[in-house]
């Protein structure tokens, strides 16, 4: 620090008590703030020369400051690109969490297709062996008198098993997201649902007069389930298809 003379008004080191311009008696320096021997006061600070304001600090790329690779191979011209394949378990979309989005699909890989393929099964062979009528003795009745019946069941056994078969190969699709998996589930729904109603429709013919004393009720709770599946897993994949394109 420095002090001014207050007679010529000179800048005077606070170490001087005599003005070196015209000799007149300088005021002692505050106390507590003297400073050491030899301080001398910091230079002032000037503008560096050049033009510094477009340089980059540290050497720094201005198209890439930071000196990483745009994430998820966006470019400086298109930053906002998106991953190219996104997990579909790890991306949340239609306004839902991860886990809302997936839990139906989880459902029918894991539960019901699994389920489907067990019942169509079991149901195949009971009704290839007569067992659906219930004795070995009741089944031989029934096709004494009925006869049109006995073909009816096997072929409705028969396509009952190739259904179970079916629905694995759906069930294995899915799981790995193949283009052709929901149309095949949605072909799998439509067959089990014209199936119990064929089903009906010819055994009807078969039994003739004695038509009225088939229950119905199993087949048309059948066919109205399937439909009601059909319609719904359609809309659902369909706002999804963006997932299944392996």
């Amino acid at each position: 620090m420095s002090k001014v003379c207050p007679s010529c008004g000179s800048s005077c080191q606070d170490s001087q008590s005599f003005c070196p311009n015209c000799g007149a008696k300088l005021p002692a320096s505050p106390a507590g703030q003297q400073n050491p021997p030899g301080w001398q006061s910091p230079p002032t600070w000037q503008q560096p020369t050049g033009n510094y304001q477009n340089q980059p600090p540290y050497g720094q790329n201005p198209q890439n400051p930071y000196g990483q690779n745009p994430p998820y191979g966006q470019s400086p011209q298109n930053p906002q690109v998106p991953p190219s394949n996104p997990n579909p378990y790890g991306q949340p979309a239609y306004g839902m969490g991860p886990g809302q989005q997936m839990a139906w699909f989880k459902f029918i890989i894991y539960f019901q297709l699994f389920a489907s393929a067990v019942i169509s099964l079991i149901t195949g062979f009971m009704v290839l062996t007569g067992a659906h009528y219930g004795s070995d003795g009741e089944a031989e009745f029934v096709y004494a008198f009925f006869p049109g019946m006995s073909p009816v069941d096997k072929v409705y056994g028969v396509v009952l098993i190739a259904l179970a078969v079916f629905a694995i190969v759906i069930r294995m699709q899915l799981a790995k997201f193949q283009a052709k998996g929901p149309k095949n589930y949605m072909a799998f729904l439509l067959a089990n649902a014209v199936l119990s109603l064929v089903y009906v429709i010819a055994a009807a013919i078969a039994l003739g007069e004695l038509a009225g004393e088939l229950d119905y009720s199993t087949y048309i709770v059948q066919t109205i389930w399937s439909a009601v599946l059909l319609i719904a897993n359609y809309t659902y994949f369909k706002k999804r298809a963006g997932l299944f394109v392996n």
